[in-house]
């Protein structure tokens, strides 16, 4: 579209408003009856040549208002791209988006999750309920071991092939290991039991959780149950240094994977103690009445290892029940038993907790 330039529009307004003038000076000299009335005639054609809404200034005006739209509409036309639209090409976005566009995605997974649905739980839950359905129709669900605390087992493929005699969780993990210095539970875990794929933090419900593969199935995920609140509770312990362990108390101790009592048993775990209770004894075995318990004189006796395979100085082991923990290490990392033959009992391990 071309645009006339504008000394151009300006000739043709002039010539448009000359000839209505000459138009109009015509007819009234042919219909004037007289001098006075031709003058009459001027004096009205100069008054519309000089009227501020019609006369010659008010058209330059509007030409050039005229002249001003229509190069804008050139601009625009010339802005029209006239080659074809390339759909297979990709689409360059702006480097700030505009405000309002898109979301932060740090809150998004929050935001999905804590969605409450019209029966008043929230997104989260209700999904855990299907999928815990899920799992109780097709056998297993989540699975913890023990021996191995502050971990369950879950799998997304309903547990399909899978039993619980076939997991090998990642590594163990001991809570009295935690330290001030730990930022994170994730932090902790890849510091003293990263396992053979290390820790990663994945997605659970809007937070985060340490997860990691099992060692014999990457359809099982193993996950660390511990919460923020209880981390922060582990780091608030005072860690006493070079101390042996004594009794925390029933609330302060976690029992580990009891083993029943045998002559040349070997247990090899972290623990701070164990507790022995004993069945039955041969008859010939003498002992000490303390009111309703005996203690045995040659029963037998026990021997805590350090984490180098350093045995410590044994203890014998003397009452039905008695408790018992390492003399010199702040934490052992097994014991040793030396039992006389027709002796029958338990012995329980048990860690310090919170």
């Amino acid at each position: 579209m071309a645009v006339l330039a504008p000394d151009a529009i300006d000739l043709i307004f002039q010539a448009l408003g000359r000839l209505a003038i000459i138009q109009s000076l015509l007819g009234n000299l042919q219909s004037a009856p007289s001098q006075a009335a031709i003058f009459d005639s001027f004096a009205t054609v100069t008054d519309r040549l000089d009227d501020p809404l019609h006369g010659l200034d008010a058209l330059y005006t509007n030409q050039v208002d005229i002249l001003s739209r229509l190069t804008i509409m050139q601009a625009a036309i010339d802005a029209i791209p006239t080659g074809p639209q390339l759909a297979g090409s990709p689409v360059t976005l702006p480097t700030t988006p505009p405000t309002g566009y898109g979301a932060d995605i740090s809150t998004v997974p929050n935001d999905v999750w804590s969605y409450v649905l019209p029966g008043g739980a929230d997104a989260g839950s209700a999904l855990s309920d299907v999928y815990g359905s899920a799992q109780n129709l097709g056998g297993l669900t989540g699975v913890t071991l023990p021996g191995f605390p502050w971990m369950e087992a879950d799998t997304l493929d309903n547990w399909n092939d899978i039993t619980e005699e076939g997991l090998y969780p990642p590594d163990r993990l001991d809570a009295s290991t935690i330290l001030p210095s730990d930022a994170s539970i994730l932090a902790w875990a890849n510091r003293t039991a990263a396992g053979p794929f290390g820790w990663t933090n994945v997605g659970w419900y809007g937070t985060s959780i340490p997860t990691q593969n099992d060692q014999n199935s990457a359809k099982v995920k193993w996950r660390i149950t511990m919460t923020p609140a209880e981390f922060a509770a582990f780091k608030a312990v005072p860690k006493a240094l070079n101390v042996p362990p004594v009794w925390p108390g029933v609330a302060h101790r976690t029992i580990g994977t009891p083993h029943a009592l045998a002559d040349q048993l070997t247990i090899t775990a972290p623990m701070d103690g164990v507790s022995i209770v004993i069945d039955s004894t041969p008859a010939r075995l003498s002992f000490w009445q303390f009111d309703d318990l005996r203690s045995y004189r040659n029963v037998g006796a026990l021997s805590f290892f350090t984490d180098d395979l350093d045995q410590e100085p044994a203890q014998s082991i003397a009452f039905d029940e008695g408790v018992y923990t390492p003399k010199h290490m702040v934490r052992a990392a097994g014991v040793k038993i030396r039992l006389t033959g027709g002796v029958t009992g338990t012995i329980y391990p048990w860690t310090i907790t919170p």
